[in-house]
């Protein structure tokens, strides 16, 4: 129930499909491809549960020279933002750049791209 926000700039495009049979750049899928970009799990990476048969939906992501595939349940498209600081007390959480306001009202927490990248690279 939750709805995240990525800096456009980052995202190279949105992938269709299921996770296992997602293109890659280089070509081939990334089930096929042993030199495909590092695939980072949202849901399990914030601890997010996910029914078993939900489908995935990816986003290919560039920070700086590294790429990496973030999957997500629900891709909703571009949107424009004010960025505004955590504050406090969510500035110490790891994987967040800062907060925006819907159009409804709700606080999103925005993804820090960088934090993220670091974590797919690591393999977490």
């Amino acid at each position: 129930g939750q709805v995240y926000g990525v800096p456009a700039s980052a995202v190279l495009e949105a992938l269709p499909g299921p996770v296992d049979q997602l293109p890659t750049p280089a070509g081939g899928t990334l089930g096929a491809r042993a030199s495909a970009p590092p695939l980072l799990r949202l849901h399990a990476l914030l601890g997010v549960e996910m029914p078993p048969d939900h489908r995935l939906h990816a986003l290919l992501v560039k920070h700086g020279e590294h790429t990496f595939v973030l999957t997500c349940d629900r891709l909703i498209g571009p949107r424009t933002i004010v960025l505004r600081p955590l504050g406090p007390v969510l500035g110490a959480l790891p994987f967040y750049a800062g907060v925006t306001i819907s159009g409804a009202g709700k606080a999103q927490l925005v993804l820090d791209v960088g934090a993220l990248c670091d974590a797919a690279q690591s393999g977490e």
